[in-house]
This record gives structure tokens, C-alpha cells and sequence, in this order.
């Protein structure tokens, strides 16, 4: 059966409140007293036998309540006793307003607003379940009183009168993972030299490059002169910029405005710069940021550190003195600076060639088995369809026989036209396979057949022999294949089975094939969409506290991704001891330059698609969103 996950985490929590003036109308509810754990003993129980993959949560639906349980052997378990109940507490936004202390209700069972008690008996005459197989229980309306309030609804489990469970939901979102980019393999050329030892090298044909140039105070003009050294040393006279992309930080003292505006101009006139190189017209794009994250960064163990407590106005306006301006500069030169980073392809004999020509060179070519000129040829072939100057069909017509000669042409070509079309999965496996039999020592059409078989298990689990997969798999690194790429395939391929054995209810191989990508994660080499990846898969199997190990030093970095660094924030802000964490403050204020915005949503209601506003419950997360949201909502 297909399953619907509804991304709706709970927490069990108690916190000591801080209350507001208002009736106490807890129902005779009780926390305490000798018989509580007796009573609560056999929903906890159950509660701790329920799989982290199946949940409960209550939803606001048209000002509905309902209570959803994701299995309905799950409801029955939980609400199989008459004395087993529960009671919605609804909380406002309004009790966290910017510039008052927070308000809470006058009681150690509930925060807000509770309505009346349900009981098991009552739940179960009400409880229905969808086409899915999901439970859903109809707990009432929303008082008029709260219609067009912002409010969340927090879950109290009882048993007879006692609060067993007292649980805060917040909203996770359970992003869809994706496999490790595998690649596959193609641009090999033959050896010059017959004599070569090796038989073949690599020639590349696209890199990037990151790099970063530091700005001078108040300076933004740059001429060709000025980074000529740059020029040399990227070797531009070898490779042309296909795009650039500019992180442009400024120091933080001074106007923001005046800050972004600055670094936007020097980010344009290095852009521009780099343009006089060469005639193709370069991609660019600009971010313009102050570097809060490098200076709270840097003022730890300083005699500034006291300035980590401040606030951002607080710490402008100290540095407004000047002799106070000067007594940091040392630290604030280090924070103006462009994090730069260059996507460029290689300059070939064949680059400035029309595309006809390139055509009929690869023909003649592939006659004279001229094989280092038509690989030469082919590449450059590809990398025109690539960029959209030629049609994807401009060398279909150029014929390569099925001969081993031509293995590397062969290879190259249908690796190009299934990245190019992967919704042609099917066709390129049976073309791989072919050239497994047309070359069966060529370790790479090994790989390449590797990764579309991988792909294919991943979109369904009976299309391929997963045992014989996985023994060719193995086989790969004895016949000379990376074993980091090895390693990578075979992450892959327990992250494809640990899906298959949760559908199968079998948790045991579930947890098995997921602590296999845990243990070996430590052999590669990990891109940063790589690191994504992976914490995804960690989340979707619950394993929180892996997911965040697996993005912590990346999202330190003040270049680092949206993604990973928004979805860490989710990870990690529910939880106190991380926030409170020194370097946490500047992770948000990262997430803060990327998108503002983005950052401020996550305190939206949980069933908006926020985590969750009662995160102003903490003094020093509410200080931050009042900081930087407050002034802010109507953009």
C-alpha cells in the first residue's frame, strides 16, 4: 500500500510557563500524584513501541480539528483502554508578541486554551479512515472567539484524569531524497603517446572555480590591471567563463543600505572586469550581504566578545565611534571580500571551428580511425548541443560502427544522449548491455551500466535482480574503477533498499541498509548537494541527530548553500541545547543574508507550513525574529 507521510513531528515536552491573567479551566486534569505513573505506564508503552516512521498529529483544517493517526492498527493500539483520552490545547501567536514578555495560561496542564476532554470510547465512534489507510478522527470546531487568529493546537494524551503526555507539534518538511550523483563515464582519450604506461588520460573539459578576493574600505572600482594576476593564474588564455557567481560581503559598520549598495558595485565592476577577458558573453549573478557571520565568528575569545550579546543596532551604533571603529579593524578588513565562483570550459584547436566543420572533421575522423581527433571532435560536439548553439540532433547522422575501435566514441555517445533524455532509462540499458558484449574489459561501460541499473531498482523494485546488481557492484573496483565511486554506488543501493524493506514492514533490514550509508558516508568525497542528500534520507528515516552531523560544518561556511542551511535550520531549531550553542546565532544570521524572508516564515504557524511560532517561547531565538522579522512582515 502507497502511504501518505504527513510531515507533522511531535514533541513530548513540559516547560515551566510564564502565565497571563485568565480563568483556569483545566477539567480537574492532574500533572502529579502517586498513581500517575501506574495509570500512564501502558500508553507510554505503547507510545515507545510506535515506529518513528508512523505518526500522530492533530491538524486545523476550514477551523476543523482533526486528530490523525497514520496506521490504523496504531489508532486501535493507543486508544484500546475506555480510560484513554485527549484534550486539544489551542495556543496564539498573539502570546508572543515582540516587545512584551510572553503570556502563558495560569497552569501546569496546558499553555493556552484547552477544550473539553475525549475519551477512547468516543474517538472510536468517531474515527474514519481514507482511501490511504490514514486515520482521521473529527475533534470539533475552533471557538468562534479564535476565527482569523494565527494558532497552533498542542496534543495532551490522558489516562482517567492524569496528563500522561503533553506534546508540542512542530512542522518538519520531509524533502524527498534523491540518489548520490553517480555521473557517468565519457571524454576518455587515448594516450599521445604509444608508449604511455598508463593507456589513457583525462581531458577535462568543464571545471569550476571558487575563489575569493578581498576589498579594500570604501573602494569598489576595479580595472583589468588590477586582477591580471587573477587572470593568469585561472589561465583564462586556456579557458573561456561560461558564468560567474559573486557572495560580495561588506564589513557591518556603516548603514545597511550603504553596505549593499557598495558591495553590489564592486561585485558589477568585477564581473565586468573579468568580461574584458573575452568576447562570450559571461552569466553572472550577484548576492550582496554584511558579513554578520564572520564577525560574531571572530569576536570569540576577543576582548569583543561581549558584542555577541548585542544587538545588531546596538553593535552599528558602537562602532559608529570611530576610535572604537579602529581599535576592531584588524578583525572588520577580514569581512569585506567576494566569494567568487567560475564555471568555465576548455579552449580547444576545434573551439572557434563552425559547427559544420566540426561535423565533417568527426566524419573524416572516424574513417581514418583517427580516434584522439573524433573524441576530441565528439566532446566539443557535446558541449555546443549543451549550450543550445546547435540542435540535440546535429550529429545523429554521423555514424559509428559497432566495432571495439570506435569503444570510446560508442561509449561517449550513449552516455551523452541518455543525459540528455534519462526518461530514455530503458533504451540506454540495453544499449549498455550490447556494448558489454562489444567490450567486455571496458571497466567503464561496467560502471556506466551500474548506474542506469541503479536507476532503474530505484523507480521499481522488481524491474532489476537486486542480488546480481549488487555482486556486479562489487566486482567494480577490482577491475579498476575508483573505489570512492564505488563506494558511492553502493550508498545508492542501500539507500534504494532501506525504501524497499520499510515497505515490506521489515525494520530490522530497514535499519541495517541505513546504518550501511552512516558507516561508509566517511569514504567520500561529498559535494555539498551530496551532504544535502544524504540528511534528507537521515530525516526520512528519523535519524535527526544524523542528518544534522552530516550538514554541521558545512553551514558554518558563509557561502553555503540556501538549501542545506534552511533545512539544518529545521533540523536543529526546536531544540535548545543547539540554539543556545555559541555559533548558533550565526547560522541564522547566515540563513538571515541568504532569505530573509525564508528565515522569518519558519516561525509561521505549523500548519502554514512554519516549524512552528511557539519557537518565540525561547528568549534568544523571539530576540532574533523580533530583530530581523518583526519590522518586516508586509514585504
Amino acid at each position: 500500500m502507497n502511504r501518505i507521510r504527513i510531515p507533522l513531528i511531535f514533541l513530548l515536552t513540559i516547560n515551566a510557563l510564564q502565565v497571563f491573567s485568565q480563568e483556569v479551566k483545566d477539567f480537574d486534569l492532574q500533572d502529579n500524584g502517586p498513581e500517575k505513573e501506574i495509570n500512564c505506564a501502558l500508553l507510554r508503552s505503547t507510545l515507545n513501541d510506535l515506529p518513528v516512521e508512523e505518526n500522530f498529529s492533530l491538524h486545523l483544517k476550514d477551523n476543523h480539528i482533526w486528530l490523525m493517526v497514520s496506521e490504523d492498527r496504531w489508532f486501535d493500539k493507543l486508544f484500546a483502554n475506555d480510560q484513554t483520552g485527549l484534550a486539544v490545547d489551542i495556543i496564539r501567536k498573539s502570546q508572543f508578541t515582540c516587545g512584551q514578555k510572553n503570556s502563558w495560561a495560569p497552569s501546569s496542564i496546558y499553555r493556552g486554551e484547552l477544550l473539553p476532554p475525549v475519551y477512547s470510547p468516543e474517538l472510536r465512534k468517531k474515527k474514519a479512515m481514507d482511501k490511504d489507510g490514514i486515520v482521521w478522527v473529527d475533534l470539533g470546531s475552533l471557538p468562534e472567539s479564535m476565527a482569523g487568529d494565527d494558532v497552533e493546537l498542542n496534543l495532551l494524551l490522558l489516562q482517567g484524569k492524569f496528563l500522561c503526555q503533553y506534546i508540542q507539534y512542530y512542522h518538519l518538511p520531509l524533502l524527498q531524497w534523491e540518489l548520490l550523483k553517480m555521473g557517468m563515464y565519457r571524454d576518455t582519450l587515448l594516450a599521445s603517446k604509444p608508449d604511455d604506461a598508463k593507456g589513457q588520460q583525462i581531458i577535462t573539459y568543464q571545471k569550476e572555480f571558487r575563489f575569493v578576493i578581498p576589498f579594500e574600505k570604501d573602494k569598489y572600482e576595479y580595472k583589468p590591471a588590477d586582477i591580471q594576476p587573477l587572470r593568469d593564474s585561472l589561465r583564462l588564455t586556456d579557458f573561456i567563463i561560461k558564468s560567474i557567481d559573486i557572495r560580495a560581503y561588506s564589513s557591518v559598520e556603516g548603514p545597511t543600505d550603504h553596505n549593499i549598495q557598495l558591495q553590489n558595485k564592486r561585485a558589477e565592476t568585477l564581473a565586468a572586469s573579468l568580461q574584458s577577458f573575452q568576447t562570450p558573453k559571461i552569466s553572472t549573478t550577484i548576492h550582496a550581504a554584511e558579513n554578520w557571520v564572520e564577525f560574531f565568528n571572530d569576536i570569540e575569545g576577543t576582548s569583543f566578545a561581549s558584542l555577541k550579546d548585542q544587538s545588531k543596532s546596538g553593535i552599528k551604533q558602537k562602532l559608529s565611534d570611530a576610535a572604537f571603529n579602529a581599535s576592531m579593524e584588524g578583525i572588520l578588513k577580514n569581512h569585506r571580500k567576494g566569494i567568487v565562483t567560475l564555471q568555465m570550459f576548455k579552449k580547444t584547436i576545434y573551439t572557434e571551428s563552425a559547427p559544420e566543420k566540426l561535423r565533417e572533421d568527426l566524419r573524416t575522423a572516424i574513417r581514418e580511425k583517427n580516434i584522439n581527433a573524433a573524441l576530441a571532435l565528439q566532446s566539443v560536439l557535446f558541449q555546443k548541443i549543451q549550450n543550445e548553439e546547435v540542435p540535440e540532433n546535429f550529429i545523429a547522422s554521423v555514424e559509428i560502427p559497432m566495432e571495439s575501435t570506435y569503444g570510446g566514441l560508442l561509449r561517449n555517445d550513449a552516455a551523452f544522449r541518455f543525459e540528455l533524455h534519462p526518461e530514455n532509462l530503458d533504451s540506454a540499458i540495453t544499449e549498455f548491455e550490447s556494448l558489454e558484449i562489444l567490450l567486455p574489459k571496458d571497466e567503464h561501460v561496467s560502471y556506466n551500466l551500474c548506474v542506469l541499473q541503479i536507476k532503474k531498482w530505484m523507480l521499481n523494485e522488481d524491474a532489476i535482480d537486486a542480488r546480481s546488481l549488487k555482486t556486479r557492484i562489487t566486482r567494480l573496483a577490482a577491475r579498476g574503477i575508483d573505489k570512492t565511486l564505488q563506494t558511492r554506488l553502493l550508498i545508492n543501493y542501500n539507500m534504494i533498499e532501506s525504501g524497499y524493506m520499510m515497505k515490506a514492514n521489515n525494520y530490522g533490514g530497514k535499519d541495517q541498509a541505513v546504518g550501511f550509508v552512516n558507516s561508509n558516508q566517511r569514504f567520500l568525497k561529498p559535494s555539498q548537494s551530496d551532504l544535502f542528500n544524504l540528511a534528507k534520507f537521515y530525516a526520512h528515516h528519523a535519524k535527526y541527530d544524523w542528518a544534522v552531523r552530516t550538514l554541521h560544518e558545512h553551514v558554518k561556511d558563509i557561502d553555503a548553500d540556501d538549501e542545506p542551511l534552511f533545512y539544518y535550520l529545521n533540523l536543529t531549531i526546536i531544540h535548545p541545547a543547539r540554539t543556545k550553542h555559541k555559533i548558533y546565532r550565526s547560522i541564522m544570521l547566515n540563513a538571515i543574508n541568504n532569505d530573509r524572508q525564508r528565515f522569518c516564515r519558519l516561525f509561521d504557524p505549523n500548519h502554514q507550513k512554519g516549524i512552528t511560532f511557539q519557537l518565540l517561547g525561547d528568549e534568544d531565538l523571539k530576540r532574533t525574529y523580533c530583530e530581523n522579522c518583526a519590522s518586516h512582515q508586509s514585504e
